[in-house]
């Protein structure tokens, strides 16, 4: 059974999600934005095997460089792995990042990863950014900004792209019509 806790990290109200095993403690976090106390509480006692971005905005990657430090490797797409390293769109937002250069770069024929007894589909899902990304781990979906419960990302910042994001949201979709859980990288 897989269990997901929610983490509603303050900065920008950007969802972070701590996803693991019942039986193994195997887990993972997703998009660990601003708010490092609370991620490391909702981890404690659990194996996390990795930190995956679903897109490198700053806002779901702020807490990156402070769990590297701690040991957890960070996965990001090819195509968004810059902007770990480069702060200067957290700073036109007034914001602070501790830039960092990701442990694993998820190419763009690379659809699966396992860690013991989690296993994790990846699908490629370009259009908020670039290098977008959305998990399936077991019947949920964590999509990042791609698709909301009542819209989808920005598509107007560098690297969106409106075709793009609207082929993302008919992939991703298919899997809710399937009984998927979506989970969102914000409410709104």
């Amino acid at each position: 059974m897989l269990i997901v806790n929610k983490i509603k990290c303050t900065l920008f109200d950007e969802n972070c999600y701590v996803v693991y095993s019942n039986i193994s403690k195997t887990g993972v976090i997703i998009d660990p934005g601003s708010d490092i106390e609370k991620i490391l509480n909702t981890i404690q006692g659990l194996n996390i095997k990795a930190v995956l971005l679903t897109h490198g905005h700053f806002d779901h990657i702020m807490s990156c460089a402070k769990l590297q430090k701690l040991g957890y490797k960070v996965y990001v797409a090819r195509n968004d792995a810059f902007m770990c390293e480069d702060a200067s769109f957290a700073l036109s937002y007034g914001c602070c990042l501790e830039e960092f250069v990701p442990d694993y770069i998820i190419e763009n024929n690379q659809h699966i990863i396992s860690f013991d007894d989690l296993k994790i589909n990846i699908l490629h899902v370009p259009g908020h950014t670039k290098g977008g990304l959305a998990y399936i781990i077991g019947n949920n979906i964590f999509s990042g900004d791609t698709l909301f419960y009542n819209g989808h990302g920005r598509t107007d910042l560098p690297g969106g792209n409106f075709k793009e994001i609207l082929m993302s949201i008919e992939l991703l979709k298919t899997y809710i019509k399937k009984g998927y859980t979506l989970f969102c990288g914000h409410d709104y």
